[in-house]
């Protein structure tokens, strides 16, 4: 090991050993995350949401980026909504308030990564507020045909 190196150890998490998260019928399969693998703040997340369904209006105490690889997403952020698609990705700051929902016909799915700003962070990751306004107010879904 160098001397610049981490005291962290490397380690490979094939698709059958990533954690499985059931969240009604979304499915979340965690990769890297602390107690999972050596790490002290990465939180790197696979999620697969069915036609309809999302992650309702939320914020995190932390910075995320979401990249879509298959399905169509509407993503809100704050009181905009933006369609995605394979490949495209977004960067959401910390605290601002957000939405993902697939309003495609199959099934979505992306990758979450999530990294506090110290390890010495220890609060919940997620800080949900879709029953609040002005968010509890906003039209949800519109299903989308992918072209």
């Amino acid at each position: 090991m160098s001397q610049t190196a981490s005291s962290a150890l490397p380690k490979i998490v094939r698709k059958n050993e990533a954690e499985v998260e059931s969240v009604g019928s979304k499915t979340h399969f965690w990769y890297s995350k602390p107690g999972l693998t050596d790490t002290e703040r990465l939180n790197y997340v696979r999620v697969v949401l069915p036609p309809g369904e999302g992650h309702d209006f939320h914020y995190h105490p932390m910075e995320e980026v979401l990249h879509v690889l298959s399905g169509m997403a509407t993503q809100w952020i704050e009181g905009e909504k933006h369609l995605l698609g394979p490949g495209d990705a977004v960067h959401v700051p910390e605290g601002v308030v957000h939405a993902t929902y697939n309003s495609g016909e199959v099934e979505l799915e992306f990758i979450a990564v999530l990294i506090p700003d110290n390890v010495s962070y220890q609060g919940g990751m997620t800080v949900e507020v879709g029953s609040e306004e002005p968010w509890a107010s906003i039209e949800r879904i519109k299903i989308s045909k992918i072209i």
